[in-house]
């Protein structure tokens, strides 16, 4: 063998190892259906504070393949620098800040 197709074949090895090992994705992920969520906050008070960009209550819910509706509280607050700014864009992008403890088996 030479030495070229010895890397390859231990290169292919790997591969083929790590395939095998791969965890399965996480049921989320198992599906390309379009999962509809609704964001709650106070627009007018987040969309103000571009300046300090303090954190905000804000509320996620959607609903679960069973029919049953999930919601989780956590906080809001505008990120990044030209998009934050109103003559730039009309809806700055926003950091969603959740709690370990409410994100724990969702």
């Amino acid at each position: 063998m030479t030495f070229s197709f010895q890397r390859f074949l231990i290169i292919l090895l790997l591969i083929l190892e790590a395939s095998l090992f791969a965890q399965k994705p996480k049921e989320l992920f198992r599906s390309d259906d379009v999962l509809e969520m609704t964001l709650t906050f106070d627009e007018k008070e987040v969309f103000k504070d571009t300046e300090e960009r303090n954190l905000h209550d804000a509320n996620i819910q959607w609903t679960e393949a069973d029919g049953s509706t999930k919601e989780i509280d956590l906080k809001v607050q505008i990120r990044g620098k030209t998009r934050a700014m109103k003559s730039t864009c009309r809806f700055p992008p926003l950091f969603l800040n959740f709690k370990g403890s409410e994100t724990k088996n969702t």
